[in-house]
């Protein structure tokens, strides 16, 4: 697991351990609260009982008083952590993996080669080498985009991010699967670069959802 999933366990695990004993401490002070009427009483009037009335009277209201802190100290505490294992896991559920952030910086990368790549292959200036390039940008767009997100995101997140991994995917071994000849074949070529532009719609989805910094992106080109 990752620190932020530890993070989120750890708070909430502590959480509920606080609310537990919160809740036992609330049990003790009702208890204790049973015994109000007898020391709500008048003290007695001989000298030795009204002094161990008012001692344990003291004792009782010191226990009570101490009690309630530390009830109140508990379900503040559980409060306050469980807050922080909502905010850890909102967070999670709307951050970019680190994975995933990888794979998108080297796949934006490689659809930016490959769709110069193409239209270079398409003027036919050097067919052989831009047609070698396209067969390394499509095998290393096909590896990196051969997974699923995390499922910690949200199923809206998730989805995004997975519909772009599938269209690469779809992309790359479609292009892949075609020989020199059928690559040179009439619209081909336009074919694959609209295909790149809806990709790149796909990119753009992602990076306004995750605010994605793109012009860190492009100085890496």
């Amino acid at each position: 697991m990752s620190l932020l999933d530890w993070t989120f366990v750890i708070l909430l695990a502590v959480a509920i351990v606080c609310f537990f004993f919160g809740l036992m401490n609330s049990v003790r002070l009702l208890l204790l609260n049973g015994k109000r009427k007898k020391f709500k009483r008048r003290p007695p009037k001989e000298k030795s009982k009204r002094r161990r009335f008012l001692s344990a009277r003291k004792e009782w209201l010191q226990q009570r008083k101490t009690l309630a802190t530390i009830t109140v100290l508990f379900f503040a505490s559980g409060l306050f952590l469980m807050g922080g294992s909502w905010v850890t896991r909102n967070f999670q559920q709307n951050t970019l993996p680190a994975e995933d952030s990888q794979v998108i910086a080297q796949t934006y990368i490689a659809l930016n080669d490959l769709e110069t790549q193409l239209g270079e292959f398409e003027t036919g200036e050097n067919r052989e080498k831009a047609m070698n390039n396209i067969g390394e940008l499509t095998a290393t767009l096909e590896t990196a985009s051969f997974r699923t997100t995390s499922t910690v995101l949200t199923q809206e997140k998730q989805r995004i991010v997975n519909q772009y991994y599938r269209a690469v995917r779809q992309l790359a071994r479609n292009i892949k699967a075609q020989t020199q000849t059928q690559l040179a074949g009439e619209g081909m070529i336009a074919g694959y670069l609209t295909d790149i532009e809806t990709i790149k719609g796909y990119q753009n989805t992602i990076f306004e959802e995750f605010n994605v910094n793109e012009d860190a992106l492009e100085n890496q080109l």
